[in-house]
């Protein structure tokens, strides 16, 4: 899951809970050398570096936590390749261009560079955002094939439909975590197509906006045959489906939906398939005596796999502990979930959770799935069925008069605002903090073909009580954002004294 707030024409990005500003060169500002091809990458090799900033010339330096060098060592053309290390956890930097936008008004075009990795912990990929007249047209940032790990030198495309109305374009690396990635060779090339839309590529790009049409979640707010229109013209001349991946990735663009994607295929040959979460634990804290923090970090394995399971029943064991020790209250820490797979993290806390009713999903005709809580099972259920989504194997529920408090920050978003979703208004528990990201909707992973996958915003999230919840989630004490640094702090300093007035943990102290 990811977010409803529309931010496509917003100039940062948003990646693995990391959101970085774009800040593109002005359009133009290619040299005067490149002015006859005015979709040229300026210095695309990193050959050229300022010595005052110590950037690639032409390139503008967005985000934190990493050190950009020339690396004479490893490059593919050239004397130098651009390199961008760090070692910090909460770390992204972008390095980027914006050029003028000619060349892909008439024919499909293509980026390519090439990437190579060691240690990279998050991800790093290229980027290629488009904008018109009225803002972006286009965006790919390789959210869903990114390089991880250890990998040599490889070739990586980003492919961009016929886009009339483009004015200009903006590209760039991208690295989101620990480790060094270097990039080398950027340029552009026009795709070769056919004259004329295959069959075969019409009745895919024709069938996937059928799904979006009747499956997405805000379908009667878009104007259909204006966008279908608009996506059968950027297909033009595709022969194959997988032609036809920009023109879809264009199509979900013009939803305005920021938590739609189109994922295109892995291209597992070349990039390490690590998964970041692999060793993710609940952080247990005890912020005063009898309270106990949970820190919950972004899981995205399920809850039947076995990391999915070791976590839920690793946190259930701490729970029963901590309560066997003399807890008398608790506060949940969401403040760094930034999504991943809401069944195991609600698995992982589900002695804490108060049923029956958690929350639900609710679809674009009115129909809802409830999310439904017992000691052993947490399930969907419809009124035609049910589910069950996650299993405990040794059920445990904490004293339903015991205090919790759960925290929110603007980075809590998608499958963490549902895990706060299903706490909202249950008894003896408020919320501390800052509004949350805003990603409040379920998304479906719908096959396109090829293994691709359009991933569509299909429900809403509603609360215990019914109340659908569009955009961000607005917790019961509001703290100020302004106070920089301190903020974090604040949150839980107050969550902290609320549960301590608890009756519970006032005849905790009255026996000690």
């Amino acid at each position: 899951m990811f977010g409803t707030t529309s931010r496509n024409a917003q100039p940062w990005i948003a990646l693995c809970g990391i959101v970085i500003a774009l800040a593109p060169m002005p359009v133009g500002a290619q040299s005067e050398s490149d002015s006859e091809t005015p979709t040229a990458v300026v210095n695309a090799g990193f050959e050229q570096w300022d010595d005052e900033t110590s950037f690639p010339t032409g390139w503008s330096i967005a985000g934190s936590g990493h050190k950009l060098a020339a690396d004479p060592d490893h490059f593919l053309s050239g004397q130098f390749s651009l390199s961008v290390s760090g070692d910090q956890a909460k770390s992204g930097t972008m390095v980027t261009q914006s050029i003028a936008a000619e060349g892909v008004h008439g024919a499909p075009t293509r980026l390519q560079g090439f990437i190579r990795t060691r240690g990279i912990e998050g991800t790093a990929s290229l980027l290629v955002t488009v904008k018109g007249p009225d803002g972006s047209l286009f965006q790919d940032d390789m959210r869903n094939r990114p390089v991880r790990g250890d990998t040599d030198w490889h070739h990586v495309n980003l492919d961009i439909p016929t886009l009339p109305d483009a004015e200009s374009v903006t590209v760039g690396a991208i690295v989101i975590g620990p480790g060094e990635a270097w990039f080398d060779a950027l340029s552009f090339a026009e795709r070769q197509t056919g004259a004329k839309l295959s069959d075969v590529a019409r009745t895919n790009v024709e069938d996937t906006l059928d799904q979006m049409e009747q499956r997405y979640v805000d379908s009667d707010d878009i104007d259909w045959p204006t966008l279908r229109q608009q996506v059968m013209d950027a297909a033009a001349g595709s022969q194959t489906v997988e032609d036809t991946y920009p023109a879809l990735t264009y199509a979900v663009s013009l939803l305005g939906d920021s938590h739609a994607s189109f994922a295109q295929p892995k291209t597992t040959g070349h990039l390490s398939e690590v998964n970041g979460d692999d060793q993710a634990h609940i952080e247990f804290a005890m912020p005063s005596a009898g309270v106990v923090q949970l820190a919950v970090p972004p899981v995205h394995y399920g809850p039947e796999s076995v990391p999915g399971k070791s976590f839920i029943n690793q946190s259930n064991e701490s729970i029963q502990s901590h309560t066997g020790q003399g807890a008398c209250g608790w506060i949940v820490d969401l403040r760094s979930t930034t999504g991943g797979n809401m069944w195991t993290m609600l698995g992982a806390l589900a002695p804490l959770l108060r049923a029956p009713t958690l929350g639900s999903f609710v679809d674009a005709s009115g129909n809802t799935a409830t999310w439904q809580f017992a000691p052993d099972a947490i399930s969907v259920q419809t009124p035609d069925s049910a589910n069950t989504r996650v299993a405990i194997d040794a059920p445990f529920t904490i004293n339903e008069t015991a205090r919790i408090a759960v925290l929110y920050s603007g980075d809590t978003s998608s499958s963490g605002e549902a895990t706060a979703i299903a706490f909202q208004g249950a008894p003896n528990t408020r919320t501390f903090g800052t509004p949350t990201g805003g990603y409040t909707t379920a998304n479906t992973p719908i096959p396109v073909g090829s293994g691709a996958a359009l991933v569509l915003p299909t429900s809403r999230m509603a609360d215990r009580n019914g109340r659908e919840i569009e955009g961000s989630l607005k917790p019961d004490v509001l703290i100020d954002d302004d106070a920089g640094s301190a903020i974090q702090q604040d949150i839980l300093s107050q969550a902290t004294n609320w549960v301590l007035e608890s009756s519970t943990c006032s005849a905790v102290e009255t026996k000690s």
